[in-house]
């Protein structure tokens, strides 16, 4: 893994997502021209779209950590991060009002970086996770003693 690669997706992490808040402002520096977010909800596409995307995590939770790396792996001009972060429900998400839960979301993102900047980014999230999190079990859904007849 490029040093210079590993260090770009450090500082993108920190700048984009610093303590109590995310700097969509700070995207711009860090994802290319023609940048391709391969996971943004529908109708969000390239940078504009994974600023509107930030925006609506920030509107929906307070108090977000900075985003813990947990694993990083790089090959070539890819690099793999497995990451977590925690918040405070604050703002509607997903159609539910604020709870005030903690939360902690859970994430791999991967990156591919051209000519000193993020080109592409395909990011899965613990969506269900957060549900779970701030509306409690979803309806029929068992407990996981009952899936696995522990």
């Amino acid at each position: 893994m490029s040093e210079k690669n590993l260090v770009l997706v450090q500082h993108f992490y920190e700048d984009v997502f610093t303590a109590g808040k995310m700097n969509s402002a700070a995207i711009d520096q860090y994802l290319a021209a023609d940048f391709v977010g391969h996971d943004l909800p529908p109708g969000l596409n390239g940078r504009e779209g994974f600023k509107k995307f930030v925006g609506m995590l920030a509107a929906s939770f307070s108090d977000t950590t900075r985003i813990e790396a947990h694993e990083i792996i790089g090959n070539g001009d890819k690099i793999v991060v497995r990451w977590s972060s925690t918040g405070r429900h604050t703002g509607e998400f997903m159609g539910i009002p604020a709870t005030g839960q903690r939360i902690t979301l859970k994430g791999i993102d991967i990156f591919r970086l051209a000519e000193g900047k993020i080109a592409d980014l395909w990011q899965e999230m613990d969506m269900l996770g957060i549900l779970q999190q701030i509306s409690g079990p979803l309806p029929g859904e068992s407990s996981v003693e009952e899936v696995y007849r522990c």
